[in-house]
């Protein structure tokens, strides 16, 4: 391979990552993050190495939403990176180690993306370009802003290069089918709705390779079709206790409004939202109408970068390998843009994927979430064609204004986040007001509140009746309980008083943490005095029991 080692690649993406998203990691309650989301890893990198070191069931936990308990199966609580990051999370804590894992997340995708593009290209600075375009893309992002189990992509090139030794016949069939059983296991504890739709994607790029294919290649791909169904199979037995209790009954609901809100919009291709410092706060009366939002709407390729791959998809469509990735990213991108037509808002126009968001599984993902693919097809495709211009200027020139669309807007703070952590779980201090015999309800409830990251902080070592594991979306414990208004989101009800005391009794709470600084919790405090439980403020929270 030309050009220097690969190591130097690495080193100048972890540099990269470490300028833009790494200094969080200095210092003690930020996270690279924006939003609540965040502490549901935070929880999870603290509740697997728990669950397996106290014996307890991993997929069902009775720390939260006690004392009935939550399926943990339900939530994307990336399991494989908590158990690898476990040694860090022993030593610095579990905030510190989702910070590592985030700070890597981009590091890792441009890396193996580095990895296929040089041994398609067999060179090394138009595979730097192409891996930069895929681990610091627009995608990355806005998954980078709380997203976890969205960020942990680096296994797609991965397994792409896998596949592509497979037909090249450097692999064996035993040893393809190995270290795709081992890849896509791996993959599946890190999120399984990227398995899902890398599987759905994967599944078009072989079609359309063995459209075009002539009958030697065709071969090939049925060589490696067998290593990658029985690899499939293995991962489903590797898989099956999750999937046993992710398909318990009363499971995640498929609401075609959310797949359709969290679309890609068509102009949001060219148009850059707030994330990006060049021109994104330039189009806000634009981009302020996508209704994906800044964290799932990272279509944005820019201009420089789509010239690019338009100028390599030229320069290779009369080739099967052109075929595939030009027709692969054509099924991404119309997949991406959602059951109905969005162009600077919501359309009535029907879209392919209006059928496959009603049917199970595929019903669950968000569409815009797909770009993730057309990034990956997109950096393969202005690597080759980089690799393959001539050697002027121009093309390099286009490639750094690529770049520069894609800088992240790092001013705006969306990934250096200070949620509050008390001082009262910031230390051991809380054992003073929570013992282990208590179940605690930490205010607000669900997404607006940091509960989760408060017990993770103290180390998982009380229950409470408090939890935010899935979407509010999703199945609530709480959601047919007259408080839960209040509890949520610090909204009044009918008979506040007789509500609090109902749930307080239902779910047997003997102490209850409000942090003051959160208006969403502050109701509560005088709610709970009227029914006589006494207050005191301890560790920046007001602490209450029963009198």
């Amino acid at each position: 391979m030309a050009g220097p080692p690969a190591v130097l690649a690495l080193i100048v993406y972890l540099v990269g990552a470490l300028v833009l998203f790494g200094n969080p990691l200095f210092h003690s309650h930020q996270c690279i993050c924006l939003g609540t989301d965040e502490g549901i890893f935070i929880w999870a990198f603290a509740w697997w190495p728990h669950a397996l070191l106290h014996g307890a069931n991993p997929f069902h936990s009775n720390i939260i939403y006690a004392p009935e308990g939550f399926n943990i199966a339900l939530g994307a609580l990336v399991p494989g990176a908590a158990l690898i990051f476990s040694p860090v999370t022993a030593i610095a804590g579990p905030l510190f180690a989702y910070n590592l894992a985030m700070l890597l997340c981009p590091v890792l995708a441009a890396f193996f993306t580095f990895l296929l593009c040089r041994r398609l290209t067999g060179q090394f600075w138009p595979s730097l370009f192409g891996g930069w375009f895929f681990g610091f893309s627009t995608y990355m992002l806005g998954q980078l802003m709380g997203h976890m189990q969205m960020t942990l992509v680096f296994l797609i090139p991965a397994i792409v290069h896998l596949v592509l030794r497979g037909l090249a016949g450097e692999l064996s069939r035993r040893r393809l089918f190995v270290l795709l059983t081992v890849a896509l296991a791996l993959q599946f504890s890190f999120g399984a709705e990227v398995f899902v739709s890398f599987t759905l994607f994967g599944a078009v790029a072989l079609a359309i390779g063995y459209a075009f294919a002539d009958a030697r290649l065709r071969a090939s791909l049925r060589g490696v079709l067998g290593p990658i169904v029985l690899a499939y199979v293995a991962t489903a037995v590797i898989v099956s206790p999750y999937l046993y209790y992710a398909f318990q009954p009363g499971g995640l609901p498929i609401l075609v409004w959310r797949t359709n809100m969290f679309s890609n919009d068509l102009l949001g291709f060219v148009i850059p939202t707030e994330v990006t410092k060049f021109g994104g706060t330039h189009f806000l009366s634009t981009s302020t109408r996508f209704t994906a939002g800044i964290v799932e709407g990272g279509a944005y390729f820019g201009l420089p970068l789509i010239a690019i791959i338009c100028l390599g998809a030229r320069r290779r469509w009369r080739t099967v390998a052109g075929k595939v990735m030009i027709g692969t990213l054509l099924v991404v991108v119309v997949c991406s843009l959602g059951g109905r037509l969005h162009v600077n808002g919501p359309t009535s126009v029907p879209l392919p994927w209006a059928i496959a968001q009603r049917l199970p599984v595929l019903g669950l993902a968000l569409p815009s979430r797909f770009i993730v693919y057309g990034f990956l097809l997109g950096a393969v495709l202005a690597a080759l064609w980089l690799a393959e211009a001539p050697k002027r200027f121009a093309p390099w020139l286009l490639a750094a204004l690529s770049i520069a669309c894609l800088w992240p807007a790092l001013g705006q703070g969306f990934w250096r986040g200070s949620p509050p952590v008390p001082s009262l779980f910031a230390s051991s201090r809380y054992r003073d007001v929570i013992t282990p015999h208590d179940t605690a309800l930490l205010l607000p409830v669900g997404i607006s509140g940091y509960s989760m990251l408060w017990q993770a902080e103290a180390g998982l070592r009380f229950k409470m009746a408090s939890g935010y594991v899935v979407p509010p979306e999703a199945p609530d414990p709480y959601k047919d309980e007259p408080a839960y208004p209040i509890l949520t989101a610090g909204i009044r009800v009918p008979d506040v008083e007789g509500a609090a005391a109902s749930f307080l009794y239902t779910h047997r709470v003997t102490v209850a943490v409000v942090d003051p600084s959160l208006p969403q919790a502050t109701p509560w405090i005088p709610i709970l005095e009227r029914l006589g439980w006494k207050a005191q403020t301890v560790g920046g929270v007001v602490v209450l029991r029963p009198a």
